[in-house]
């Protein structure tokens, strides 16, 4: 802004100058002069006005778009994955095996069974090359277990958070259900508020309390659980041990 009225003060003084070379009054330049510095200041003020306003508006509210949950997208075959979880006809089902190949010239068909989250069934079906599915975000929740209820064949859970119960039958846990102890605390997957399956914290463990020698020549026995269980083990194992149990195939491991 300096710099600018310098000019224009420069510039008044030339043509002052030039106008008494010329023998012309100067009020003449100084009305020309002075009504452009009116403008100019004018201007100058609705720019820096204009200029403050940008400055000092208040951001847009980032709040809704930062907290919205994006759905994700997955392309048949490249996306799918075992475990993945997708909807379709607005029904989340999740992944549990699949294999792709081609049919035909740049034609691939991908052949999958899935298991229902809700109810539990497992189905067979084919997804198209291309076809593209919405993936599903589930929440996990903290609780512990309350009851089994036998008519229901549910067992029942404690949300640590709401105190709401959250309830799994046993047909969606399988042999997961078996394991289960009063009191225990796991981690429940919800989708849109529904219990869908449960997690185990830490090791899962077992206390053997019996062995029975199967004779065989790879030396493996019988082994029954503490919950009434009976697995096959390795024949090292003997009445008193504390076993580590597979989470996913709930087979003996290794002694604690």
């Amino acid at each position: 802004l300096a710099s600018a009225f310098g000019f224009m003060v420069l510039a008044s003084a030339n043509a002052a100058s030039r106008g008494r070379m010329l023998g012309k009054r100067p009020v003449i330049f100084k009305a020309v002069t002075l009504a452009a510095l009116a403008a100019w200041m004018s201007h100058g003020f609705s720019a820096f006005t204009a200029l403050n306003c940008v400055a000092t508006r208040s951001a847009p509210s980032q709040r809704g778009r930062l907290l919205k949950r994006q759905a994700g997208m997955c392309q048949v075959p490249g996306d799918v994955k075992r475990n993945l979880m997708i909807l379709i006809d607005g029904t989340p089902f999740q992944i549990m095996e699949f294999q792709s190949k081609k049919v035909g010239k740049g034609i691939a068909i991908t052949k999958t069974k899935i298991r229902n989250v809700l109810t539990g069934a497992i189905i067979d079906k084919t997804l198209n090359s291309g076809a593209k599915y919405e993936t599903c975000e589930t929440e996990m929740k903290e609780a512990t277990f309350s009851f089994y209820d036998e008519e229901t064949g549910e067992f029942n859970f404690m949300d640590l958070e709401t105190f709401e119960t959250l309830g799994l039958g046993a047909d969606i846990l399988g042999p997961a259900g078996d394991f289960i102890t009063d009191g225990m605390t796991v981690d429940i997957e919800t989708f849109e508020g529904k219990a869908l399956n449960l997690r185990f914290k830490g090791d899962l463990t077992a206390k053997i309390v019996d062995v029975h020698k199967s004779g065989r020549s790879d030396d493996t026995a019988i082994i029954t659980l503490d919950n009434g269980v009976k697995k096959q083990g390795a024949g090292y194992l003997k009445v008193g041990d504390t076993v580590i149990i597979n989470k996913e195939t709930f087979n003996l491991g290794k002694r604690v």
